[in-house]
């Protein structure tokens, strides 16, 4: 058995419908500074007890950025502590409290610009800052937007979009083994619609669908099918991340990936050059807490 199965991502997030509904209800009768109070606690719990996570972060806090002992740990807590407050801030979002937030947008004219362009286009993200935050943005360029994510993690998030989600703006794609959502987005594309999909992991199974490439300093390995999409339609692509910046401001990035999309690697080049230019400068946004480097 390879070393990757031992910590590897397996296409669900932690959060649950339960969660969610907890979160909403602290944000309507406490507040979000009280939400925030509470994620000290919970943070600190994970740190304590989530082995496998907490193995991942001091080997990227360790190797990756470098750091010693103390500033280690500093980060790996503050790690958990900033994904408990986008995953607060993203069912704030999505429940329709959104007005609690402000937005700066670093390259809202090239989304603009595709959007109007008469043609499709893929926009590539990853887990790292707050994906929803884009979503404030693809809102208001009328453009229909389509998010690819794979079945198990859709379903954390089913139940909360259902019962509580204001002003759905967006539709999901789900990634299946009957490679059905391949037809889906082939038609999103022919439609002149946008697709959003993350670039930064993939499942066992899909082992033989990756690539390795030098990232941040250590071989990596990458799902090569998102940036075939990009490839073998001939369309434009950005690579978007929103960051926190404070505690009610969000900044978003948008870069342009290559003019000639000639094959997959060349777009996944481009693709970890921009990530990270994000990761190096919000490093305890970075939220892949399993073995995403080769040697963890």
């Amino acid at each position: 058995m390879s070393k990757t199965t031992e910590n590897t991502w397996q296409g669900r997030s932690k959060g649950t419908p339960l969660g969610y509904q907890i979160f909403i209800w602290v944000m309507q009768y406490l507040g979000m500074k009280a939400g925030y109070f509470v994620l000290i606690f919970v943070a600190f719990y994970y740190f304590l007890f989530a082995r496998k996570e907490v193995k991942a972060s001091r080997f990227y806090n360790q190797h990756i950025l470098k750091l010693g002992f103390w500033k280690t740990h500093r980060n790996v807590y503050l790690q958990f502590y900033k994904l408990g407050q986008t995953l607060l801030d993203k069912v704030a979002i999505l429940a329709g409290f959104s007005k609690k937030f402000t937005f700066e947008f670093d390259g809202e004219d090239k989304i603009r610009a595709l959007a109007n362009g008469n043609q499709g286009a893929i926009l590539l993200s990853a887990h790292v800052g707050n994906w929803e935050i884009a979503g404030q943005l693809l809102k208001r360029i009328g453009v229909p937007v389509h998010i690819v994510m794979y079945d198990n993690e859709y379903e954390n998030i089913k139940q909360l979009m259902d019962e509580t989600m204001k002003n759905k703006h967006f539709n999901a794609i789900l990634i299946k083994d009957d490679f059905s959502h391949l037809i889906q987005i082939h038609k999103a594309i022919k439609r002149k619609e946008i697709i959003c999909i993350h670039g930064d992991r993939f499942v066992e199974r899909n082992l033989k669908k990756t690539a390795v490439v030098d990232f941040m300093g250590k071989d990596a390995r990458f799902p090569l099918g998102p940036f075939e999409l990009v490839s073998r339609f001939k369309i434009p692509c950005l690579f978007v991340y929103g960051l926190k910046k404070t505690s009610r401001h969000y900044q978003f990035y948008a870069f342009e990936g290559p003019e000639k999309p000639e094959n997959a690697g060349v777009v996944l080049q481009s693709y970890k050059t921009a990530l990270e230019k994000i990761v190096w400068k919000y490093p305890t946004q970075w939220f892949n807490f399993y073995d995403f480097w080769l040697d963890n």
